[in-house]
């Protein structure tokens, strides 16, 4: 896996947060019609399940579990190569309806990963903030991946009016605040391991 200080990582992940919060405020009616359509969009479905596939072979192949277990066989690797793509045109092919719900919550079971390695090993017992939040996009990846339809009644409850929107936005625009600045600031002290 990439090595990530826990302040890249924190700030990385409050970048998204915040611009997950901006658009709502600015836009409120756009976004809202975006997010009710936006399970049943075939293109961003396709592109998410890209994006996950991609990520999940790259932790697959810099694992070194894996790549210990691949070099007594390496007719394996060969297989994954392969098994990669067919992967892809089966989940598109396959699971089709509310593909990109399904596949956000599948990105949001990937995310944590590098922010859950960087904060392993960091000395601030404020980390223990990030892994919370880490574990809660765990928790709505799986329910995204296994009931899409979830998606849709969430987005009715915080972006199905302005008021609501705006709102909505705003929290999470507060929210992305605070984990840059808690990034930038107090998690650029040095990990304990390396």
């Amino acid at each position: 896996m990439m090595n990530m200080s826990l302040s890249s990582a924190v700030i990385l992940f409050g970048g998204f947060v915040l611009l997950a919060g901006i658009l709502p405020v600015l836009i409120p009616a756009q976004w809202g019609k975006w997010m009710k359509n936006f399970p049943r969009n075939r293109e961003w479905g396709w592109a998410l399940v890209a994006v996950g596939i991609g990520w999940s072979a790259y932790l697959i192949f810099r694992s070194a579990f894996v790549n210990a277990f691949l070099d007594r066989f390496q007719y394996a690797r060969t297989l994954a190569y392969v098994a990669v793509p067919i992967s892809y045109f089966l989940i598109i092919c396959l699971m089709d309806e509310l593909l990109a719900a399904r596949a956000l919550g599948g990105l949001f079971l990937l995310a944590p990963a590098p922010i859950l390695a960087a904060a392993r090993c960091h000395e601030s017992s404020l980390r223990m903030i990030v892994v919370v939040l880490a574990y809660m996009l765990v928790i709505a990846g799986m329910a995204l991946v296994l009931s899409p339809y979830h998606f849709r009644q969430a987005t009715e409850r915080l972006y199905g009016n302005k008021r609501n929107c705006r709102v909505t936005g705003l929290v999470f625009s507060i929210a992305g605040v605070l984990l840059v600045v808690l990034g930038a600031t107090l998690f650029r002290i040095s990990p304990v391991m390396q």
